[in-house]
């Protein structure tokens, strides 16, 4: 990808947003890996949906799935599905910057889906040029996530986005 984002389009997350709101705050603490894998996100809570037996996969897929596909079939209608992640940025808190390195980067397309935010929440790309990202819920984009960047919330309110990796169905 030649940009660093790319708005992708629009997509209906309204029973997602009402699931987010609703969910326990204990949901959020259960999985740290994230937390305490590279550092970089020790501020945010994550809730992993790793696969189909997984529990946060039957808390979530009602609202999840119909997302995923949608965004599957208007943008990647040939791919798969790889790392699915709710990830939540409390207010003032931040991902410190980091570059993604994943071991197939090269056939993956990362997708943010913002759930809930605020106007002091940006995602910033410090290459090739620093970039700014308010990201609106009920939109899709697409983040170069192999270029540095990093996430802060200094709103409010919390920031939670749906992150979903779409891979090349034939690689």
């Amino acid at each position: 990808m030649s940009q660093v984002w790319r708005l992708l389009g629009d997509v209906d997350i309204h029973a997602l947003c009402e699931a987010v709101l609703a969910a326990p705050d204990s949901w959020w603490w259960e999985d740290q890996t994230r937390q305490h894998g590279t550092g970089v996100a020790k501020e945010s809570q994550s809730i992993r949906l790793p696969d189909s037996h997984s529990l946060s996969w039957q808390r979530w897929s009602a609202v999840v799935h119909p997302v995923l596909e949608n965004i599957k079939d208007r943008w990647y209608p040939t791919s798969r599905y790889g790392k699915i992640v709710l990830s939540r940025l409390l207010p003032h808190t931040r991902i410190a910057l980091h570059v993604d390195r994943e071991p197939d980067q090269d056939t993956l397309h990362r997708v943010h889906v913002p759930v809930t935010t605020n106007d002091a929440a940006l995602v910033v790309f410090t290459q090739p040029v620093l970039t700014r990202c308010h990201c609106v819920p009920g939109h899709a984009y697409e983040i170069a996530s192999e270029r540095p960047h990093l996430a802060f919330n200094q709103g409010q309110t919390p920031r939670v986005h749906l992150v979903a990796d779409y891979h090349h169905a034939d690689q």
